[in-house]
């Protein structure tokens, strides 16, 4: 029996020991300032800022008080003394350079830091002539201008009422009435039709279309020297042809082509009309003579390259 217990109480494990308890953890204490001295440091803060944003606008203000009054930054008083050496104008061949210094003469005895540049810039793209203007200040007391000026493609008269009194003038590819220069040279055609009165949208659309006709002029070997757009729907050009200048209504369409046929077709003209200098292209392959010699014969008419005669606009 004995035997038995002994046996029993070595086959059953030994318990386990119990687990220890978790130690308490330290509570820690956080120690919070008092408020009176978090808003005093806020207080540190904003004051520091401000003190600095005052030193800064101090300091700019007297920066801008120096730049105002330092005479070393002053442009001369009078446009002669002006011109060329402290208002160097650079691009003026047909821009009248009085109109230029004009724009300037309220800053001449002033510094050029007081110089609004986008103001300077827009009154001289009020010009006629200047079609872009860059105005820099070059420090200590220099301003610079540089001007992009148009570039007429005919010369224009101002003849509305049709009196043949008008002044000439010039015309660029925007439609741009320009004065006529003081000096400058151009080889332009003359253009007809075209007025100051008109809407600035007018004239540009009357000028492309006498570019595209001196296009198809070219390619055709055609000399144009005047074109007459007081009737858009009939084109009417002056070709120079050994001398003589030739009066040429083309319509509206077929430009190139009608050009090409009273190139070819002008010789025989010439040989029993010479003295025809007016004719009409607006017949699709055909030459019209539009005055006969004497005024009294009807108009003579011959078929160009063999081509049928089609009526055209």
């Amino acid at each position: 029996m004995a035997r038995n217990r002994g046996a029993q109480a070595l086959a059953e494990p030994p318990e386990p020991d119990p687990a220890p308890a978790p130690e308490p953890r330290p509570i820690r204490v956080r120690s919070r300032t008092p408020g009176w001295r978090a808003k005093m440091r806020t207080a540190l803060r904003v004051g520091a800022w401000l003190l600095a944003g005052a030193a800064l606008g101090g300091a700019l203000l007297g920066l801008r008080r120096f730049l105002l009054e330092d005479p070393r930054f002053r442009l001369p008083a009078t446009e002669w003394e002006a011109d060329g050496r402290a208002l160097v104008i650079q691009g003026v061949r047909c821009t009248p350079r009085s109109e230029v210094l004009a724009v300037f003469r309220p800053d001449l005895g002033r510094s050029i830091y007081a110089v609004s540049l986008g103001e300077r810039r827009r009154r001289l793209l009020a010009i006629d002539w200047v079609a872009d203007a860059t105005v820099m200040r070059r420090w200590p007391n220099r301003l610079e201008v540089r001007i992009r000026e148009r570039q007429p493609v005919a010369f224009v008269v101002n003849d509305a009422a049709g009196q043949g009194s008008g002044q000439p003038a010039l015309v660029d590819a925007e439609g741009v009435w320009l004065r006529w220069p003081a000096q400058g040279r151009f080889a332009l055609p003359v253009l007809w039709g075209v007025h100051p009165e008109q809407s600035r949208e007018l004239r540009r659309n009357r000028v492309q279309l006498m570019l595209h006709v001196l296009q198809q002029a070219r390619e055709r070997g055609a000399q144009i020297s005047e074109v007459d757009l007081s009737n858009p729907e009939n084109v009417i050009v002056t070709q120079v042809y050994e001398g003589r200048a030739l009066r040429l209504m083309l319509g509206r369409e077929n430009l190139g082509a009608r050009l090409k046929a009273f190139l070819d077709y002008y010789p025989q003209i010439a040989r029993w009309a010479p003295e025809a200098r007016s004719f009409d292209l607006r017949v699709d392959g055909q030459v019209r003579v539009a005055d006969p010699p004497g005024g009294a014969a009807p108009a003579r008419s011959g078929e160009a390259g063999g081509k049928g005669a089609g009526r055209g606009r």
